[in-house]
C-alpha cells in the first residue's frame, strides 16, 4: 500500500510542477506576442494552429504537444530550448 500513496504524491507533485511551466511559457509567449504588436489571431496563423488552440496555450488551459510549441516560438522568432536539471526531491523511499 505505501508505494502507492507514495507514487500519487509524486504525480500530484509533479503536474503542480507541469501546470507551472505551462504558465510560464504562456506568459512568455504572451509577452514576445505584445511585444511584436501581434493579435493572437495572427500569431495563430503564422503559428499554423487555430486561434483556439493559441487562446488555450495563451491561458495554460492545454498540454500541448511539443511540435505545437516549437511552432509558436517559430512564429515569434525565437527557440524552443528545452533543458534538464536533477529533481530537487529524492523520491525513493
Amino acid at each position: 500500500m505505501a508505494p502507492l500513496h507514495w507514487f500519487s504524491d509524486r504525480v500530484e507533485h509533479e503536474q503542480v510542477e507541469q501546470d507551472a511551466l505551462l504558465v510560464q511559457l504562456g506568459a512568455e509567449f504572451e509577452a514576445a506576442r505584445i511585444a511584436q504588436d501581434l493579435t493572437v489571431a495572427e500569431l495563430a496563423r503564422r503559428a499554423g494552429l487555430s486561434k483556439r488552440c493559441a487562446v488555450y496555450l495563451r491561458k495554460a488551459q492545454c498540454d500541448p504537444r511539443l511540435s505545437t510549441l516549437v511552432s509558436l516560438a517559430r512564429a515569434l522568432g525565437r527557440r524552443l530550448v528545452i533543458t534538464s536539471t536533477p529533481d530537487r526531491q529524492n523520491w525513493r523511499t
